[in-house]
């Protein structure tokens, strides 16, 4: 729909998901197709990159704002034209208490059991395999510790929290992180 009513090319990242998968592959796979696409979509696709637009729900929140993360640490030449989350998960522990995660405990799409076991199969094992990398420490995996230097450089985001989502909270901390630090942010 979208690429039709803007007539645009739309990419939709297939990446690997939990629990098969966990930190950081499904990362890596979207790191995979944006350095692709940047570097080999107009010899391979005939497709002239100017801008590229980020958009995702939920755990697509959480990726596109790690990949921007990603990229400015890495001083990637091309940075993504403006970010578009609807609910992002940006916290992906559950050592940190919001009131939206109250909202949660009797949730009938996503009830506070289930978000526990959603963020631990994200995570995998990952923190036994190297304990200063886990939900608490690496702003990858919880974008929402991601340093105020780096989100100064963050591009043009538009966060959409809802009202009765136990993910709303989080969203709108890390609309004031990006704010205070320079971003432009539209929640």
């Amino acid at each position: 729909m979208w690429a039709n009513q803007l007539d645009i090319p739309v990419f939709s990242v297939d990446y690997r998901l939990s629990p098969l998968s966990h930190f950081p592959d499904a990362l890596n796979d979207c790191w995979q197709v944006y350095t692709w696409l940047v570097e080999e979509g107009e010899k391979n696709l005939g497709i002239k990159i100017n801008h590229i637009i980020l958009a995702g729900d939920s755990a697509g929140g959480n990726l596109i704002t790690s990949l921007t993360a990603l990229l400015i640490k890495k001083n990637y030449p091309k940075l993504p034209l403006s970010l578009i989350m609807s609910y992002p998960a940006q916290y992906t522990g559950l050592a940190k208490f919001v009131p939206s995660i109250l909202l949660s405990l009797d949730d009938i799409l996503l009830p506070f059991k289930f978000l526990r076991e959603v963020m631990s199969a994200y995570q995998g094992n990952i923190a036994e395999l190297n304990p200063d990398c886990n939900s608490e420490t690496n702003d990858l995996m919880s974008p929402l510790l991601i340093d105020p230097q780096v989100l100064a450089k963050f591009p043009q985001t538009l966060i959409q929290a809802s009202q009765n989502c136990p993910l709303r909270d989080f969203g709108i901390i890390f609309a004031i992180k990006l704010r205070k630090s320079g971003a432009q942010v539209i929640l």
